[in-house]
């Protein structure tokens, strides 16, 4: 459920193809690219969701002795929405910036060694999310709770990649990442109402919570402290070429984290835009435990098509992710690439009940 530039470069790589990606470094040096996306889903059951507008600007910069800079720079915004029947508050708008910054180097014909920082400063989100509690009176019943997430992230990221680079019928090539990220999120409630309009107190939620099973995220924000939370990915994918124009790829990732990641409150609160902006892994509803990603893409001439599945599981048995994408690319000219995508993500919670998040994008890269 986050990686840094040189892996977002690397995604792109394998969607293209090695044997094509090879020919066009070697034809242009440096390139930028800017990436737009829109994306929704119907909120969970006690999960908020939102609509979001995003735009990723990316830059690969050659220094040299087969090094090169990459730069990305991401923000995606929250769109504010009216309170949709049975929700007392809504969406409100927000912004979140994500930097980063690495270095890429071309040791050899076989191997591309990386390293990257990632930082994305404090930013605030604002959502509406449906709670269950026990009134003054003894009633139990359910309320809108707005809630207000001012998170803050940084992160490291290295990678290693090697490719036969051969021109034969069947090609390999093979990816290792790491990368540690660090959460900062002070997510609170900061009104609640019942689906009548009437103000309740924290105090009534707690009441609910003693006497029923909560939620770790909603105990987390009843806590109402910030959480600082660190999460290990380790990940590695494999790529056959077979004739030179199909790609079989499959991708694994493994998670860790230091510290409870439920204590923060939600997690796509905290997670949205930060180290995940580049298209192609959808948006977690909770922290992932691992994922799968088989994938398979084909070039037709100037036109190459990448599809591909990601199955993922939340920690603590909070439920499991699936994803189907595609994404189309077209090398326009010589210089020029255009292309798009979209994702279809359905969720399932502890208890089984769906949500779904989709995803559009389109994007344009230049070379010099």
């Amino acid at each position: 459920m986050t990686r840094a530039a040189l892996a977002a470069c690397a995604a792109a790589l394998l969607a293209a193809g090695a044997p094509a990606a090879a020919a066009a470094e070697e034809e242009l040096a440096s390139q930028v690219g800017d990436e737009l996306q829109v994306a929704a889903g119907r909120p969970a059951p006690n999960e908020p969701r939102a609509r979001y507008l995003g735009d990723t600007l990316t830059g690969s910069f050659d220094l040299g002795h087969d090094l090169s800079l990459d730069l990305s720079l991401g923000l995606l915004g929250q769109q504010a929405q009216e309170p949709v029947p049975r929700q007392a508050f809504g969406t409100r708008g927000g912004l979140v910036g994500d930097l980063q910054a690495g270095l890429a180097w071309q040791a050899d014909e076989h191997w591309l060694l990386g390293g990257a920082l990632d930082y994305s400063p404090p930013s605030v989100l604002e959502s509406d999310t449906s709670v269950g509690l026990t009134t003054a009176t003894g009633t139990t019943g359910t309320a809108d709770a707005l809630l207000s997430s001012r998170t803050s992230s940084g992160g490291v990221h290295l990678s290693a990649a090697w490719s036969s680079a051969g021109d034969s019928d069947l090609e390999w090539a093979w990816d290792l990442d790491a990368a540690a990220t660090g959460y900062r999120s002070d997510q609170r409630i900061v009104a609640l109402r019942t689906a009548t309009g009437v103000p309740v107190t924290a105090r009534e939620l707690e009441t609910y919570c003693r006497a029923h099973t909560c939620s770790p995220q909603l105990l987390g924000l009843l806590a109402d402290r910030p959480a600082s939370i660190g999460q290990a990915e380790i990940g590695a994918g494999v790529t056959a070429t077979a004739w030179a124009d199909t790609d079989l790829g499959l991708a694994g990732a493994r998670y860790g984290y230091q510290g409870d990641p439920l204590a923060a409150g939600f997690f796509t609160l905290a997670s949205a835009g930060r180290a995940a902006t580049s298209f192609g892994t959808g948006m977690a509803l909770e922290p992932l435990l691992w994922s799968v990603t088989p994938s398979v893409a084909h070039r037709f001439g100037p036109v190459s098509v990448r599809l591909w599945l990601q199955h993922g599981e939340y920690v603590d048995a909070q439920g499991r992710s699936d994803l189907l994408g595609v994404k189309v690319i077209w090398r326009a000219t010589r210089r020029w690439r255009l292309w798009a995508g979209a994702i279809a993500q359905t969720d399932r919670d502890a208890q089984g009940a769906p949500s779904t998040f989709d995803q559009l994008a389109a994007g344009a890269s230049c070379g010099f």
